[in-house]
């Protein structure tokens, strides 16, 4: 009796063993393209513009982002043109290994550095550029259209790192320097992606 027992509680682990090693994560690469929007309209800030990115998704609650950003602003006498580099981490508080679910939230926290040129049109040899990085969180969510392919909206709050550019107009014409001093500098952004999974990486 003990035998068969044993040889129940056995066959029983096998069972639960290999059902878990049939659902287990298999890592996802993703491919996308993306708009970029910042409600915010000033020069110093980050502008409007077109990016590209991959995600490698190491698990069933984590999702990694790597991004290229390039922008844009102008007004009536200036531009700025800002290149982006950066990754974000998604977690999610369920996992969806088969994008089974239409819509699935993440939390989403990050760091970029970013090269930003502003100019005076009439005369682009009036310019400054700057060197900064920034971290940035917010909020998102895909909304999985297709079994591999998802349409992802994200609202975020960045804080950069370091100097800024100062305009000002003297005699109707733009002023355009590099601040002396470092500081903090935040601002809101919105992201549009659509995105395709690739593969499985194993």
């Amino acid at each position: 009796m003990r035998n068969i027992m044993i040889c129940l509680l056995l066959m029983q682990v096998t069972q639960v063993a290999f059902a878990q090693s049939e659902n287990k994560f298999k890592p996802i690469f993703s491919l996308g393209t993306r708009i970029t929007y910042s409600p915010v309209e000033t020069i110093n800030y980050m502008g409007n513009g077109l990016g590209g990115q991959f995600r490698i998704q190491p698990s069933a609650r984590l999702n990694t982002e790597w991004y290229v950003d390039y922008l844009i602003r102008s007004t009536a006498l200036t531009a700025k043109k800002s290149t982006y580099i950066g990754w974000s981490l998604l977690l999610y508080s369920k996992g969806n290994n088969d994008c089974s679910k239409l819509f699935q939230p993440f939390l989403s926290i990050g760091h970029c550095f970013d090269r930003t040129l502003v100019y005076e049109k009439a005369d682009p040899s009036n310019r400054a550029t700057r060197l900064t990085m920034a971290t940035h969180a917010g909020i998102g969510a895909h909304i999985n259209l297709f079994p591999r392919f998802d349409l992802t909206c994200n609202a975020k709050y960045m804080l950069h790192f370091g100097k800024n550019i100062e305009t000002a107009i003297v005699d109707n014409k733009p002023f355009i320097q590099l601040a002396k001093d470092n500081h903090f500098d935040g601002h809101f952004l919105m992201n549009l992606s659509v995105n395709y999974q690739l593969s499985k990486l194993r």
